[in-house]
């Protein structure tokens, strides 16, 4: 007797609405209409004889069964998007559609050099960017919404594969009238009553937090202040908040405002690490490692 299975656009539906956790924003990602979705998660449900889905008029959510069927599906669907690489590599290595998360404190200074040798080495390849916050970028590798992100480690990418180009030092930035830095700084001697970082969720504020050692609940600078850039964050130690640190990525591609000052840290020098991260199952892995190798070189 014969079997009837699952699509391919079943277990495509399933993925999105387990993402989204609504039927108009996971129609929205597969490209069709809210009925269509629905219409086809209920043809799934019927096929399997189990329901999927929990629908209420505020939230979505999968039943214990659709949470397995899920797990499955994703494979399926992850081999899928293999069998199409394929053919890609095969026709054209290095031609299809990379999707790339950066970082904000990365993006500016970091992507005009990398997008040239993108340019330069694969003419080519359809480069997709999502500028966001580390922890939304990872979210949406790990739920394939992206195929790789650029981010600063230290962090936490537990299960993804990760790949550390350089380290980026910070420096510190002060005013110039700011006579306690006048014989250079170490870690050791530095004043974190002063330190203005970038608002909770940039990964910037936490390496530097890591950095100087302080702790989460500390009495810092931003209590006062609620920052996203490091424009203004240097705009506040002009006007004598306090100082901060920036990463020297940042500072070869800046000019500091007038009556401030950059002063380096002695050994050994506080750092963070940029590198990229990917999920091992990817189609694009290969990719994305000759992607890294023609950074590199």
């Amino acid at each position: 007797m014969h079997q009837h299975l699952p699509s391919l656009r079943h277990l495509r539906y399933l993925s999105a609405l387990a993402r989204f956790k609504s039927f108009s924003k996971a129609a929205n990602e597969c490209n069709v209409t809210q009925s269509t979705l629905s219409n086809g998660i209920k043809e799934l449900e019927n096929l399997l004889g189990h329901p999927l889905a929990r629908r209420t008029s505020r939230h979505v959510s999968l039943t214990a069964f659709g949470l397995d069927v899920l797990s499955h599906g994703d494979v399926v669907l992850n081999e899928a998007a293999h069998i199409i690489h394929l053919s890609k590599i095969v026709a054209k290595p290095m031609s299809g559609i990379l999707r790339l998360g950066v970082i904000p404190t990365i993006a500016p200074y970091h992507l005009p050099e990398f997008l040239s040798i993108i340019k330069g080495h694969y003419p080519d390849l359809d480069l997709r960017l999502q500028e966001n916050m580390s922890h939304i970028l990872l979210e949406h590798v790990n739920n394939d919404m992206l195929d790789a992100a650029l981010i600063a480690f230290p962090y936490d990418t537990k299960g993804l594969e990760t790949h550390i180009i350089y380290k980026d030092h910070f420096s510190l930035i002060a005013r110039m009238d700011d006579r306690r830095f006048k014989n250079g700084i170490t870690m050791d001697n530095l004043d974190t009553n002063d330190l203005l970082v970038l608002e909770d969720g940039h990964c910037l504020r936490d390496h530097i937090l890591l950095s100087c050692n302080v702790q989460k609940g500390s009495n810092l600078q931003d209590k006062k202040f609620s920052i996203s850039t490091m424009a203004t964050l240097m705009e506040l130690v002009g006007q004598g908040y306090g100082y901060t640190l920036l990463p020297h990525m940042a500072l070869r591609h800046i000019d500091l405002p007038e009556g401030l000052k950059n002063v380096e840290f002695k050994a050994p020098q506080p750092y963070r690490e940029i590198g990229f991260v990917w999920r091992s199952d990817s189609p694009l892995s290969k990719d994305i490692v000759q992607l890294i190798e023609a950074l590199e070189n």
